[in-house]
């Protein structure tokens, strides 16, 4: 996968400098780069959305009255196995890419639509394109320029849902990563 995808960001950097040189192409040119930064975000969000209930309504047994503030927290659809299918709970790098057609399963790709890393509404973030376009162009650099492993050991950290967050959920633990720089002459 690796491999893959330094194919596919290596186009947008300048060869003689080694410097990002196409935004343009980082942003709609490549899909798994794409692909990754969603599914990351997927599992990592912890937004909510905040909306004011019109009119009375019970929903179960719960009653939400009219001017109330209800609080909606958007992991419950990131995880919903009716959108995203039986592997919901797998980090799948190609998920939002994927040809789902010769899936065994319920394997699905509803695509980005469906997440609301940034909230949504009133409360749609008004900062998330240059959020995306700075965290798109750190990554693809970082990939460039370094290799990277996972120290012997370590085990991949997973978001930690237990901690209060109205954003990107903190990591479980920390890993070490071990960097060395590349050397393009």
């Amino acid at each position: 996968m690796r491999a893959r995808l330094e194919a596919e960001i290596a186009p947008a950097f300048d060869p003689t400098t080694n410097r990002l040189a196409d935004l343009d192409r980082l942003l709609y040119k490549t899909p798994l780069l794409g692909s990754i930064y969603w599914e990351v975000l997927r599992h990592t969000a912890g937004s909510i959305s905040v909306r004011e209930v019109e009119e009375d309504n019970m929903i179960n047994e719960y009653r939400l009255c009219k001017g109330g503030m209800v609080m909606l927290p958007l992991r419950l659809n990131h995880f919903n196995e009716d959108i995203w299918g039986d592997d919901v709970d797998e980090f799948v790098p190609d998920r939002f890419i994927r040809d789902i057609s010769g899936l065994p399963g319920s394997k699905k790709n509803p695509g980005i639509n469906l997440l609301k890393p940034f909230g949504g509404g009133t409360s749609l973030c008004p900062g998330r394109h240059f959020a995306i376009n700075e965290i798109l162009a750190f990554v693809a650099t970082v990939m460039r320029k370094f290799d990277m492993e996972v120290v012997e050991g370590q085990k991949v950290a997973v978001p930690l849902t237990s901690a209060p967050s109205i954003g990107t959920l903190p990591p479980d633990r920390d890993v070490r990563v071990r960097f060395r720089m590349r050397n393009f002459d």
